[in-house]
């Protein structure tokens, strides 16, 4: 997903989107901001699974290309 798609997604800014990419790893983003960002890519198939022992993580709801296959 590229900036453009996102903002438009999440109707977050892109500069807001492009500033919080170029900052250093402890930048954070406001709770409203936040979770706009989250609910977009969750609409866009994908999952934010907590810690399990692997560490936290983001993964397809649905397996990539085995859509419509059957054995």
């Amino acid at each position: 997903m590229e900036q453009n798609d996102l903002a438009s997604a999440s109707e977050v800014a892109r500069s807001t989107i492009g500033a919080f990419e170029i900052k250093d790893e402890t930048a954070r983003l406001s709770k409203r901001i936040n979770r706009m960002l989250i609910e977009a890519f969750e609409r866009a198939g994908l999952q934010f699974i907590s810690e399990n022992g692997g560490g936290p993580g983001v993964r397809f709801r649905e397996p990539v290309g085995n859509q419509g296959q059957s054995d």
